[in-house]
């Protein structure tokens, strides 16, 4: 933060001014499971809507639900021709973490604790990093592991010095399993507007409920009317 304030004095204010858990890795909540800082997730929604937020409300609600009924047999389409327990991109970061755990060595405590020494690579001042790793708990010390669910270099280090598998220390919540039953609802298609059912039904008027205060008399007249 000291550094933060000699570089940039408005970005130091509006980091004092809001909660350290709003902006800083090192204190996020690490049962949520994600170490993301932005909302991608409403933001890459209201980018597909751009052209159906144009429409009057009932041809736009069509759009959005045609959008949704192929993105979630897109989903289950694509993690049915998975190659392994994870999928594309996680695996990728697993081989990126991999090759970073290349610079650390693994120092046994017992079955599932570990020490983890080795030149940090982000480390610029040269100093020799080192970190504990507990298997069984899913926790390092760095936090990389405990906020995202993804094993980090120091861990893989530790895994692979039992030559143990990488994807039994991957949170369950990455597997295809789990990402099959997030996509399983089916929107089912209907019929256009001709195709409809008539309906032969008297449409009854709103309930009426008498608002607070005196009731006006008068009219509120237009400027100029």
């Amino acid at each position: 933060m000291e550094e933060l304030q000699k570089t940039s004095f408005f970005a130091w204010k509006w980091c004092v001014d809001r909660p350290a858990c709003h902006w800083s890795r090192s204190h996020f909540n690490d049962q949520i499971k994600c170490d993301f800082l932005l909302n991608s997730h409403s933001e890459s929604f209201n980018k597909s809507v751009l052209d159906a937020r144009k429409k009057p409300i009932l041809p736009c609600l069509e759009d959005i639900r045609k959008a949704l009924m192929v993105r979630l047999n897109h989903r289950r389409n694509s993690a049915a021709k998975w190659r392994c327990k994870v999928g594309p991109r996680i695996e990728k970061l697993l081989k990126k973490n991999a090759v970073w755990s290349h610079e650390y060595r693994a120092l046994e405590s017992s079955d599932m604790r570990f020490e983890i020494q080795g030149r940090g690579i982000a480390c610029q001042s040269g100093v020799v990093s080192q970190h504990s790793v507990q298997l069984d708990t899913m926790s390092c010390t760095c936090r990389r592991w405990d906020l995202s669910g993804l094993p980090c270099g120091h861990v893989i280090a530790a895994i692979y010095s039992k030559g143990r598998s990488l994807d039994d220390y991957v949170l369950e919540w990455y597997t295809q399993k789990r990402y099959m039953e997030a996509y399983e609802v089916v929107i089912n298609p209907i019929a256009g507007v001709a195709e409809l059912e008539l309906i032969q039904r008297a449409i009854a008027p709103p309930l009426y409920k008498r608002q607070p205060g005196r009731p006006k008399t008068k009219r509120t007249k237009e400027l100029g009317g």
